[in-house]
């Protein structure tokens, strides 16, 4: 016969043992950056900005019932002052110590800030002038390690969370290929782990969409694309040009308007027919504008539709 004594003392004792283990399931947090360019279509969450504007981190998804102790952040994994952790967020003091003690922190104390919440959003750390700053390009990857359970330092766990994030100087449109609708807006920087400069692209543009297409035919043009932007703020001119062709979307005014660079065509050509013997004879006249390709179109202006004219005259006798 089973005791029930024994066997309540085995639940309480195996509920003990449940206690002092950790259970459930942490969420697993996640890195938001955003930063203060957006000039010419960059937003504020495409982890690009250029030199001299500033950063802000947030480490979201921590769940409260998972009971998050301390949030360390790491600006620079692989940069030059790849020291480990550079900055520390807390909501309980107590809690803070003990993840210092159990994981052996050495972040200053200077560089550790007691928030009403650790998800709350850190400025002023990487900045123009900050002790981490954005006077220089670089690309580099930023970690927050989220730390669990420090009042139980055999069984306390760290989670991290990290992404990639850059500061760009120069900047430039980048055609796809030559003739493609598509061109690109991308920056250099250099790149923390290997030290060599590298392109980001973070806008796409089309053509199409800064001429009328209805109106000509349009796409990206080498001769015009890779100028540089030092400043940030300089509006780049379009590297779309007008494409080859023999019709009305292909008229031009000057070699600097084709992707080309061939702009010509244009001439008036006439020509007379008649029967031999007879009084009547007819005289046709093709007028040809400019186009792309030296070939020109024919029509009465630059934005005809394709034509020819013919006139009829009739010789009379005096």
């Amino acid at each position: 016969m089973i005791n029930k004594n024994l066997v309540v003392l085995y639940l309480i004792l195996l509920f003990i043992s449940f206690s002092s283990i950790n259970v459930f399931a942490i969420t697993a947090p996640k890195m938001d950056v955003g930063d203060t360019y957006n000039f010419d279509e960059s937003t504020f969450g495409d982890q690009v900005a250029f030199e001299n504007y500033d950063f802000d981190f947030q480490v979201t998804g921590l769940e409260s019932v998972d009971d998050p102790d301390l949030v360390c952040f790491d600006w620079d994994v692989y940069g030059v002052t790849n020291n480990g952790e550079d900055y520390c967020i807390y909501t309980n003091n107590v809690s803070k110590n003990q993840c210092v003690s159990c994981w052996l922190i050495d972040v200053p104390i200077s560089k550790m800030d007691q928030k009403s919440s650790l998800t709350a959003e850190i400025n002023d750390q990487v900045c123009d002038g900050c002790e981490f700053d954005t006077s220089n390009t670089f690309g580099d990857s930023v970690q927050a390690n989220v730390y669990y359970y420090c009042y139980q330092c055999a069984s306390s766990d760290v989670f991290c969370a990290g992404t990639f994030y850059s500061v760009i100087n120069p900047r430039q449109y980048l055609c796809k290929s030559n003739g493609n609708d598509q061109f690109i807006a991308r920056g250099e920087y250099q790149d923390s782990s290997t030290g060599s400069l590298t392109w980001i692209e973070y806008d796409q543009k089309y053509c199409s969409d800064t001429f009328d297409h209805n109106l000509y035919d349009v796409g990206c043009s080498i001769n015009k694309d890779k100028v540089n932007d030092n400043t940030g703020t300089t509006v780049l001119s379009s590297p779309c040009a007008i494409k080859d062709g023999e019709f009305e979307q292909n008229a031009c005014f000057s070699n600097s308007d084709c992707i080309s660079n061939n702009c010509g065509g244009e001439m008036n050509l006439f020509s007379g027919q008649c029967s031999d013997g007879s009084d009547n004879y007819q005289i046709d006249m093709s007028f040809y504008k400019n186009s792309c390709i030296w070939s020109g179109f024919s029509g009465l202006g630059a934005f005809s539709k394709l034509s020819y004219i013919k006139n009829q005259h009739q010789k009379k006798n005096a």
